[in-house]
């Protein structure tokens, strides 16, 4: 994070830099300097928002083994219950399992999403950490996908597969891996995560940065 003194500083073109720096930029860099006592976890934002997004958390901790992937922590309903799910994996530190801990209580998170295969540095360290943490990752990103060959991957506790099932190109699952019914032209999936698994949330195959990307879609 630059202030625009220190762009200014640096750049060989500075009006082209002063002209690309917005007011909101500058904004932005000032709410991300101040200093507070936990800088992390941050409330979920939109884009020209200024309310945030509920039981939506940055965790910070970014990991450079994961290509500082953004992971988050959000709130959901599943089998009736409010469970926590980890989105990606923050870089494991003492601090960052304090700022996971200071959103989800000191059960942690029940949940440890891994979205595709660059964004797992870590999982195991968590999955160690929380016991009780049950890891989701897609199968698309085993075998000749992996190609960080961490063989560990192909033990995590909900493991995706991929199926012909499918309404406008997408497979569902359920959080525990459960595949949702995907008939063309009506709600199914809807229905049934709702009336039978009494949940808010679905995953979603979403196929193209990896095979095995998988996406979060709350309803």
């Amino acid at each position: 994070v630059e202030t625009l003194p220190e762009r200014r500083h640096r750049s060989v073109d500075r009006k082209a830099e002063e002209a690309a720096w917005s007011e909101r930029d500058e904004e932005l860099v000032q709410q991300m300097s101040r200093r507070t006592d936990r800088p992390f976890p941050r409330p979920f934002l939109l884009d020209d928002e200024t309310e945030p997004v509920p039981d939506v958390y940055w965790t910070g901790h970014h990991n450079e083994a994961s290509f500082g992937a953004v992971p988050y922590l959000l709130k959901a309903k599943f089998k009736g219950e409010t469970i926590w799910i980890l989105v990606d994996t923050p870089k494991f530190s003492k601090a960052a399992v304090d700022d996971v801990l200071s959103v989800t209580g000191d059960a942690g998170p029940d949940y440890l999403v891994l979205t595709h295969v660059d964004d797992t540095a870590d999982h195991g360290k968590w999955a160690e950490r929380f016991p009780n943490l049950q890891q989701v990752f897609h199968s698309g990103d085993l075998g000749q996908h992996n190609w960080l060959g961490d063989q560990s991957l192909e033990d995590v506790d909900i493991l995706l597969q991929s199926s012909q099932t499918k309404r406008d190109g997408l497979t569902a699952y359920a959080l525990d891996g459960t595949l949702l019914n995907m008939n063309d032209g009506d709600d199914s999936w809807e229905t049934e995560l709702e009336k039978k698994l009494d949940s808010d949330i679905v995953i979603l195959h979403t196929p193209g940065h990896s095979p095995g990307s998988i996406s979060m879609y709350h309803t």
